[in-house]
């Protein structure tokens, strides 16, 4: 069980700096006022937002499925 919450622990924490680069990169296209690079910075950070929130559920969706086949 530690082995499992040690690697979603690291997963957490990949994907995390993974949705921080994408807000260094929309501050930038910001501070550089580029309009197509904003667009294509702010859906990174959306996908990898959504990205983070399922690695956040991972735990919840492997209980359901261990409760619902036990």
């Amino acid at each position: 069980m530690r082995v499992a919450g040690a690697v979603w622990a690291l997963m957490l924490a990949a994907v995390a700096l993974y949705v921080g680069a994408a807000f260094v990169t929309m501050a930038q296209a910001r501070q550089l006022n580029n309009h197509h690079m904003m667009s294509e910075a702010t859906s990174a950070v959306k996908l990898r937002l959504a990205a983070l929130g399922g690695v956040v559920l991972l735990p919840l969706i492997v209980g359901a499925v261990i409760a619902a086949v036990g």
